[in-house]
């Protein structure tokens, strides 16, 4: 793959992943922290981790498409099996971060905790910033 072809790969993956993100974070505005530090709003909150998943898995999908592993099918790309078993074979180290945003962001029983998400959205971040387009 041309230095050129990867930088497309990299805009086009990257510019969509932080669109879902910021998507999420304005989900997140609307929910309104409370003085405890908690998100008052379950419904955005569940929007906001809607988003921020579904960010998380074109970030991944483009840093596969980039080391050479093919897009999942369809019916394949909400699952987590996939993602964790080609992470491995690719950068060991994003592992953790995928664990973390899966549990928190894909079970219904979602965290309504301002910390814990913001921890999470920081987890995707440095996921998305693995295809950072770079001039």
């Amino acid at each position: 793959m041309s230095t050129e072809e990867q930088y497309t790969i990299k805009e086009k993956y990257y510019t969509e992943a932080t669109r879902y993100m910021e998507n999420a974070k304005n989900y997140l505005k609307k929910a309104k922290i409370n003085e405890d530090g908690f998100y008052q709003s379950k419904r955005y909150v569940k929007k906001a981790c809607d988003k921020a998943y579904d960010g998380l898995l074109v970030a991944l999908n483009g840093f596969f498409i980039l080391n050479g592993i093919d897009k999942p099918a369809k019916k394949q790309q909400k699952s987590v099996e996939y993602y964790l078993n080609d992470i491995t074979k690719i950068d060991k180290k994003m592992l953790p971060y995928l664990n973390t945003a899966h549990s928190i962001l894909y079970y219904d029983d979602k965290t309504n905790c301002a910390s814990v998400l913001d921890s999470v959205f920081d987890d995707i971040y440095k996921i998305i910033d693995k295809i950072k387009p770079t001039a």
